[in-house]
Parts: C-alpha cells; structure tokens; sequence
C-alpha cells in the first residue's frame, strides 16, 4: 500500500491562507487540541546545540509518523483519502504527476493514499522497515474531512498534531506503554516550544 501522485492541487486549498513561519511547525490553529510527536526530547533550554544531544538509537521519524496516522484513522470519516504532502524541495523527489502547491515560504507535492500508507509495525524492534517508502517523509498530512492534521517540518525535533481531544485522548492512552512513541500534549498550543539551535 503507498501514495499516490494527486493531480489537482484543490484538497490543499484550505491551506493556503496561511503564513509559513507559524503554520509550517504548528498547522492551522482551528483544532480543539494539539500534542507534539517528539522525536528527540525537548533541549533544556531555547537555542541548545544539537552536539550537545546525547545519541539515542530509535526508530526512524516516518515509522512513529505511521504509527501516529494509523492510529488516527479511526478518529476521520475518510481515513481511504488522506493527503500527503511533500516538500518539493527534496533532492531526487519523483513527484511526476503530483500537483503543486504553496504557502509563503515553502511549496509541497501533493500526493494521496490511506491512513494505513506510513511504514510502520508496531511489534518490529528497530522500526527499520522503510524500503517499501520510496518517497521522502511528508511534511503535512491530513484526511479528507480535516478531522486532524499533521505538520512535520524540515528543522523541528517534532511534530505538531491538531485534532479532536478524543483523538489526542487516543494518542496518549495508545503509546502511553511504547517507549518508542514519545506524545506530549500542547496546553499552550499559542506559544513556541523550546528548539534546538
């Protein structure tokens, strides 16, 4: 099961009305909740030197974005027509066919699949799983019906969910025993979070 390169750039209409610097990392701000998919812990302080991260082995950003999509298919009335978007400034993106669309600072290729497309198995150890991607990871993804979203850009150790409470609800009460899933609700979705420098 994969994605597919979607012609018509109309699903990402409802996007465009928003700025880069604050919708690329944190989405629109119309969801009754947001939560942060951690891919590193948070630095200890706002401008922390990624150097002074200590290595971690874990699994790879797009299986835990599997895992985060997969859940949230049973929280959207279309989880068959998700939308997959792609920053259109990766080296070697075959986006042949895949409409293009822009907001103030950043412009993505469009594809569409199931909530079901990410690599991912829950019960694989090193979630090492990603031959049968041969895309770059998405940057934004969301159902048909808007129910939730997804921003996941270039340089945050994160990704931003909006969604339902019951959906977020899920998340937490769903990954709340793999080590490998770290969720965080947002209680300030308002305010930055702190960033590596």
């Amino acid at each position: 099961m994969t994605v597919h390169p979607y012609p018509d750039q109309g699903p990402a209409d409802w996007l465009k009305k928003h700025y880069w610097s604050r919708f690329a990392v944190r989405g629109p701000q119309s969801f009754a909740q947001y939560a942060r998919l951690r891919f590193t812990p948070d630095p200890q302080c706002d401008g922390q030197p990624y150097a002074d991260l200590e290595a971690v082995e874990g699994p790879a950003e797009i299986w835990q974005l599997g895992i985060i999509v997969d859940m949230l298919a049973q929280h959207t009335s279309t989880p068959q027509e998700c939308f997959y978007a792609i920053w259109s400034g990766w080296s070697g993106l075959n986006a042949h066919g895949a409409a293009t669309f822009a907001i103030p600072g950043r412009s993505y290729s469009l594809f569409r699949g199931t909530a079901h497309c990410l690599p991912h198995d829950p019960t694989y150890p090193y979630a090492d799983e990603t031959k049968d991607w041969q895309l770059p990871i998405p940057t934004l993804i969301w159902p048909s019906d808007h129910a939730w979203f997804i921003t996941n850009d270039l340089d945050p150790h994160f990704a931003t969910i909006g969604a339902s409470e019951a959906a977020i609800a899920t998340l937490l009460t769903d990954t709340d025993t793999d080590s490998r899933i770290d969720i965080v609700v947002d209680k300030c979705p308002e305010h930055e979070p702190p960033y590596y420098g």
